[in-house]
């Protein structure tokens, strides 16, 4: 993956991060709302995530 697109994925992390957390969902809540694992959640909001 290109360095361009590491960067745009970090950015995209951190934005559904800051969004879950100004409605007050946990990981868990918003796993369960757009169904998918509490795990790739977690991959997905992770600042290093490649």
């Amino acid at each position: 993956m290109s360095q361009k697109h590491s960067e745009q994925y970090k950015i995209i992390g951190q934005a559904i991060k800051k969004y879950r957390k100004q409605r007050g969902l946990t990981q868990e809540q918003l796993a369960d709302r757009v169904s998918i694992s509490i795990s790739y959640l977690t991959k997905i909001e992770a600042p290093n995530c490649d």
